[in-house]
C-alpha cells in the first residue's frame, strides 16, 4: 500500500482508472473484471478476495503463475459492491500494478524509495537470492484454511474448532 501511495503522489495513475489500463490481460478470462479499478484493489473491494484454489504456497514465488492466477480468478461479487479483505491476492495485485506503472517490483521500489533513504539495510519485501539470508528465514509450516465466505483466513485452530462444533460445512468444499 505504501508503495502505491508513493507512486500515486507522482501522479503516475489515478485511483479510478481500471486495472486493465495498465494490465490489459487482467480481464482476459473474466471480462467482468474490466470494471475493477485501482481504488477497488486498494480498498479491498475488487470482488475477488481469494485467488483460485490452484494457487497454493508452493507457487507464490512464481511471478508468471501469480499473474495467471490473478487473471483467471473469478469474481465473488460486483467490484465496489462490498468490502472483503483480499488477503490472498492484495499483495500480488499491488506488486503487479507497481511494476507495470513504475517499472520496478514492489520490493525494489520500497528498497529504493523507502528502506534505503531511512537507512534500513536489512529489510526485504521479497528475499534476494542469497543463501546467508535464506538461512535466517522463519518458515510457517501450518496449513492455511480459507473461510467459506472468502473474506478471511484462519489457521488450523479455527478449522479444528469448526469440526468440534459439528460445523464442517463452515470449512467449505
Amino acid at each position: 500500500g505504501l508503495a502505491m501511495l508513493r507512486v500515486y503522489e507522482r501522479k503516475a495513475f489515478h485511483y479510478d482508472e481500471p486495472v486493465t489500463k495498465y494490465w490489459p490481460s487482467f480481464a482476459r478470462v473474466v471480462p467482468e473484471k474490466c470494471a475493477v479499478t485501482i481504488r477497488h484493489v486498494m480498498s479491498h473491494r475488487a470482488g475477488f478476495p481469494l485467488g483460485p484454489r490452484w494457487l497454493d504456497a508452493e507457487k507464490w514465488g512464481d511471478r508468471a503463475e501469480i499473474r495467471r492466477a490473478m487473471e483467471e480468478v473469478r469474481l465473488r461479487f460486483v467490484p465496489g459492491e462490498r468490502n472483503a479483505y483480499h488477503a490472498m491476492n492484495y499483495g500480488h495485485m499491488v506488486n503487479e500494478l507497481i511494476e507495470r506503472i513504475d517499472g520496478r517490483d514492489c520490493g525494489a521500489f520500497l528498497r529504493d524509495e523507502v528502506f534505503e533513504p531511512l537507512g534500513l539495510r536489512d529489510l526485504y519485501v521479497g528475499l534476494p537470492d542469497d543463501p546467508a539470508l535464506e538461512e535466517r528465514v522463519a518458515w510457517c509450516t501450518h496449513e492455511v484454511v480459507l473461510s467459506p465466505a472468502g473474506t478471511g483466513v484462519a489457521g488450523p485452530a479455527a478449522a479444528d474448532a469448526a469440526v468440534e462444533a459439528g460445523d464442517e460445512k463452515a470449512l467449505g468444499p
